[in-house]
C-alpha cells in the first residue's frame, strides 16, 4: 500500500531556516591510543576511550580505571571509540568531524545524556558517527536568530532546532536509543491590530535532521516537544529511516510524531499516542515511505499529505486515531497496499479515493491483542489469532 496523500485546508509549514550560524565547540580529529578492551562495530576502532564518573580529571587517562570524566575530553584527545560507563553525563555533546563510535559499556544499565536546556544534547556537523545504548534527554535545541519585516515593524525571530539530537549534516547512525524528555518551545506571536506573526518556532523536539542522513535502529522517540514535528523533523534535502522503532507521545502543532520536508523512512515502526492538530501521526511536505507499521490511538489526523506530499503505505494498519485516518488531496503521488485503515474518527481517507478493496487494502478490526481507547491502559499492539491483517 503505497501512499502519498495531501491536505488542502491546513498552513504552509512555517519558515524556520535551519542554516549553520557556526558549531558550538570545537572537537578534535578521531584515531585513539588508549588502553582498554576493544568493544567497537567491527572491530574498526581499536582501543576505545572510557567515560565515567568519580575520578578526578588530573587523574583520567581514558582507561576503564580512570576514565575521562567528560565526552569533550575524551573527543579532545582524539578518541574515536568512547565506552561510557553506566551514569548521567550533565553535558551536550557535539560528536567529532571525523567521526565516533559512541557506546553505552554495559547493557542493561540506564547511561544517559542530559543536555543544558540551552542546546541540542547532541550534535554532528559532518563525518560518519554511530552512538549505541544510550539515553538522550534534557535537550534544548539549536537556536538560529533572524530579523523578518512585517509590515512597519521589524520583529526578532528564535527558531531551534533539534532537542535531542541535531543533525547538521554528515552521517549518523543510532542503535538501541531511547530519546525522550526533550522540549522545544511552541510557537508564539504578535498581533499588529490585522495579522498574526510568529516570533517564536521550533522543529524537531526529539530529532532535527538539517541536512544529510540518519539511520535509526531500535530507537524509541517518545515524550519530546516542538512546534512542528514533536518526534522527528527531516528538512527538505535531508533524509531520515528508522526501522523497528516507536514513536510515541510526542507533541507538536503540526507532525505530532513527525514532520518531513525531505525523505523519512519507516519499517516494523509503531507511530502510537502522538498529538497534534495538524497530522497527529504524521505531516508529509516531501516524501514518506511507510512500511510494516502501525500509526493507532494517535490524537488528531494519523497522516496528512500536502500539497504535491508522495511516498507508499505498505503492509501497515492506520487504526482508532480521534480525527481521522489518512488525509491529502488528488495531487498526491499516493499508494497503498495490502494496509489496513479502519475505525479512525471523521473519516479513513479524505481528499482522495478510498483504496479499500483495491491492491490488497483492507477496512477491517485488526485484533490487538490489548488496546485502551481512553489512552489509560497499556497497549499491545500485537495480533490476536484471526486478525485480517495476519498474511492478508
Amino acid at each position: 500500500m503505497l501512499l502519498s496523500i495531501a491536505l488542502s485546508m491546513i498552513p504552509s509549514l512555517t519558515a524556520c531556516d535551519g542554516t549553520k550560524a557556526g558549531k558550538s565547540g570545537d572537537t578534535a580529529s578521531g584515531g585513539s591510543d588508549t588502553s582498554g578492551a576493544t568493544n567497537c562495530q567491527d572491530g574498526e576502532w581499536m582501543n576505545p576511550a572510557f567515560v565515567g564518573r568519580n575520578v578526578e580529571p588530573d587523574d583520567a587517562d581514558g582507561s576503564f580505571d580512570r576514565p575521562y570524566s567528560t565526552f569533550a575530553e575524551a573527543f579532545e584527545m582524539n578518541a574515536d571509540c568512547v565506552g561510557v560507563l553506566p551514569a548521567t553525563y550533565s553535558e551536550s555533546i557535539v560528536l567529532p568531524d571525523t567521526g565516533a563510535y559512541v557506546y553505552a559499556y554495559s547493557a542493561g544499565q540506564f547511561t544517559t545524556i542530559e543536555g543544558d536546556g540551552l542546546s541540542p544534547a547532541v550534535s554532528i556537523w559532518t563525518g560518519e558517527s554511530t552512538m549505541d545504548g544510550l539515553i538522550i534527554t534534557g535537550g534544548g535545541g539549536y537556536l538560529v536568530e533572524s530579523q523578518e519585516d512585517y509590515g512597519a515593524e521589524t520583529a526578532d525571530i528564535d527558531c531551534y532546532h533539534g532537542g535531542g539530537i541535531m543533525v547538521g549534516g554528515g552521517s549518523l547512525t543510532l542503535m538501541d536509543m531511547d530519546i525522550t524528555g526533550n522540549e522545544l518551545p511552541p510557537f508564539s506571536s504578535v498581533f499588529d491590530g490585522v495579522n498574526r506573526y510568529d516570533i517564536t518556532k521550533s522543529k524537531g523536539g526529539g530529532v532535527f535532521v538539517m541536512s544529510g542522513t540518519l539511520l535509526m535502529d531500535n530507537v524509541r522517540i517518545e515524550g519530546n516537544m516542538a512546534a512542528e514535528g514533536g518526534g522527528i523533523f527531516v528538512e527538505a534535502g535531508a533524509a531520515a529511516a528508522i526501522g523497528q522503532g516507536i514513536i510515541r507521545r510526542n507533541w507538536a502543532e503540526y507532525g505530532g510524531g513527525f514532520a518531513t520536508m525531505g525523505d523519512l523512512t519507516a519499517t516494523n515502526t509503531i507511530i502510537s499516542r502522538n498529538e497534534s492538530q495538524y497530522g497527529a501521526g504524521g505531516l508529509v511536505y516531501g516524501t514518506a515511505n511507510l512500511g510494516n507499521v502501525v500509526i493507532v490511538g494517535n490524537d488528531g489526523v494519523a497522516l496528512v499529505f500536502d500539497f504535491g506530499a508522495g511516498g507508499f503505505l505498505k503492509n501497515s494498519i492506520v487504526s482508532a486515531n480521534t480525527f481521522g485516518g489518512i488525509y491529502g488531496t488528488a495531487d498526491n503521488d499516493f499508494t497503498s497496499e495490502y494496509s489496513n485503515v479502519y475505525d479512525n474518527a471523521g473519516s479513513d481517507y479524505n481528499g482522495f479515493a478510498d483504496p479499500a478493496g483495491s491492491n490488497g487494502n483492507i477496512p477491517a478490526d485488526p485484533m490487538y491483542n490489548a488496546w485502551s481507547h481512553d489512552r489509560t491502559g497499556d497497549d499491545d499492539r500485537s495480533l490476536a489469532p484471526g486478525s485480517p491483517s495476519i498474511d492478508a
